[in-house]
């Protein structure tokens, strides 16, 4: 067995991949230990996930539809109350309803809930974070559409060894490892590989 992203033997890995990472609430949709090796495993869970998910935009929105982490924690929003100067925090806890507010770390809490106690009415703002940047979004749906495939044919070993040599998805393999590009050879994931592509080629045909 080897490894759907860098081809290495990968018939000793432990690791299970998400296809959707399980903090945005996948549980089933798996592929089985081998099919992604344990170095691209840590290293897409690095540095093509976590870049995704910390962002400001899938926060909130993971917020919004009360999406939990794996460890069942679901991310707080941040807010800003005009009176005080308050840095306000939006907590949601996992399988209960409504919404806590309370006073951000650091910050002089009595002073804001007197402030509370004491107005008719109040400002929060809630700014409204940036989307990550397209270069993360697209090595995202990159990482995902390779284990989709690949999920197609956990049934028959042939069509996954196809999928491993097909040459025509070595340009999307390249940009969900890529790490650094220097001349012709570039580090990815602790291998050295040689670039036989053009970097400003768009990513399309694929898969024929």
């Amino acid at each position: 067995m080897r490894c759907i992203f860098c081809k290495v033997d990968s018939s000793s890995s432990r690791s299970v991949e998400h296809i959707i990472p399980e903090s945005l609430g996948n549980i089933d949709h798996v592929l089985p230990p081998g099919i992604v090796c344990d170095k691209c495993n840590n290293y897409i869970s690095r540095e093509v996930e976590k870049p995704f998910l910390d962002s400001r935009y899938i926060q909130e929105r993971r917020f919004n539809f009360g999406i939990p982490s794996k460890k069942k924690r679901i991310p707080p929003m941040e807010g800003f109350h005009l009176q005080t100067s308050t840095l306000i925090h939006l907590l949601k806890v996992d399988g209960e309803e409504g919404i806590s507010v309370c006073a951000g770390p650091n910050t002089d809490e009595s002073r804001w809930v007197n402030s509370l106690l004491s107005s008719k009415a109040g400002t929060l703002i809630l700014p409204i974070g940036e989307k990550p940047s397209d270069k993360v979004v697209s090595r995202f749906i990159g990482k995902v559409g390779l284990e989709v495939l690949a999920h197609r044919a956990l049934d028959d070993p042939e069509i996954l060894d196809e999928i491993v040599n097909k040459t025509e998805l070595d340009q999307l393999r390249d940009y969900v490892r890529m790490v650094t590009v220097s001349r012709n050879t570039r580090s990815v994931n602790g291998h050295r590989e040689m670039l036989f592509f053009e970097r400003n080629r768009r990513l399309n045909r694929i898969i024929e």
